[in-house]
């Protein structure tokens, strides 16, 4: 947990969460009342401390978020547990020894008691869990949660073919926002085409380009493709396997496979998407530097109206702490530090920098 991996439903953090669980239930059937199990993190870093500094540095985050866990699952033990003892009651009036998967998995979905919680009660009574039943429902509540989202699948048809004919698209977006670049593929609705006219829309391959494609949160670039009297206006940029699909309609003229095109991004949007890049590197630093280096990027959003930082952190931040994360990221900002980017190889030694490089603020998007 001092590495920033916290009690979650998914991956590692649901490792953690498992075995906080666990210690808890067995640690309540010993007799201990309440929770007690964050009582025991000063004891860990007394031995560990000196080989695990970290555990030092975030002694205070860890033992909140234990705390926070047990009180959590202290709540859902109680609530949970009498529905299920209501179930096994049922069943054992109609002499039935195995549980209701179904009815097993919406304790988990309504109460949050755990499947494992639930076979350890019905051990305790001599009765079995519908293993089948449970999996199903829970295939089913995932199939639903999903909804009817189309997916496209590329690794077919026309860009399979791509793939086999064609290098991935060179990108070129950390050195300008205007180049030639030349026609590989359209595609409409799925299917390719040599040629397009005015009024088309079409998905435009390119063998390089200056378009930054949606990934890693930050959203695609626009802007224009021209050739001749032709104009292709490119409403969002896509990437897949490292081929960049310019996503628009023809304005004016024609439009084919093997033309030369000059690609204009829309540099004023591409310039605030860089600032609220940029901002979101600012953030995660002052965000460590106020409340420990145990808070990791879960995620985020980077828009050019807007930007979303998802991070790792036990409790709501207090409002001296986002004064003060504010008051850091503005400083920042008004410092007006010259940016660049550098494309690196992953072992590739680094300068040490300063606060807030030094918090992993490495550029690696569209220049920012």
């Amino acid at each position: 947990m001092s590495d920033g991996i916290l009690p979650s439903n998914e991956g590692a953090g649901y490792v953690v969460r498992r075995i906080i669980r666990r210690a808890f239930r067995d640690g309540s059937a010993l007799g201990f009342d309440g929770p007690f199990l964050h009582k025991l993190v000063p004891v860990v870093v007394e031995h560990y401390g000196d080989a695990y500094p970290e555990l030092k540095r975030n002694t205070s985050a860890v033992i909140g978020t234990i705390q926070q866990e047990e009180q959590q699952f202290s709540t859902t033990l109680e609530r949970g547990l009498q529905q299920l003892a209501g179930l096994i009651r049922e069943h054992q009036e109609r002499d039935d020894k195995t549980l209701d998967g179904k009815a097993a998995f919406n304790l988990y979905q309504s109460q949050g008691l755990p499947r494992e919680v639930v076979q350890d009660e019905l051990a305790a009574v001599g009765m079995l869990l519908d293993q089948l039943g449970y999996d199903a429902a829970e295939e089913e509540h995932r199939r639903r949660s999903k909804g009817d989202k189309q997916v496209v699948v590329f690794e077919k048809g026309w860009f399979q073919e791509l793939k086999g004919k064609y290098k991935p698209t060179q990108f070129l977006g950390y050195e300008s926002c205007e180049a030639e670049c030349k026609v590989l593929a359209i595609v409409r609705d799925g299917e390719p085409f040599e040629i397009i006219e005015a009024g088309d829309s079409a998905t435009v391959v390119l063998d390089r380009t200056p378009f930054y494609g949606e990934s890693g949160g930050q959203v695609g670039d626009r802007g224009s493709l021209h050739v001749g009297e032709g104009v292709f206006e490119v409403a969002d940029t896509q990437k897949r396997d490292d081929y960049f699909l310019h996503e628009g309609k023809l304005l004016h003229g024609k439009l084919r496979v093997g033309d030369t095109v000059t690609a204009r991004v829309d540099q004023q949007r591409r310039d605030r998407i860089r600032s609220n890049h940029s901002a979101t590197h600012l953030m995660h630093a002052a965000l460590r530097k106020v409340l420990g280096e145990h808070v990791v990027q879960r995620g985020s959003i980077v828009q050019p109206d807007r930007l979303r930082f998802d991070f790792s952190h036990p409790k709501a931040l207090t409002f001296e702490e986002k004064q003060e994360i504010e008051r850091l990221v503005n400083q920042r900002i008004q410092a007006n530090t010259e940016v660049g980017t550098q494309v690196m190889a992953p072992k590739q030694p680094r300068r040490p920098a300063p606060w807030p490089c030094s918090a992993r603020n490495t550029a690696t998007r569209s220049g920012c």
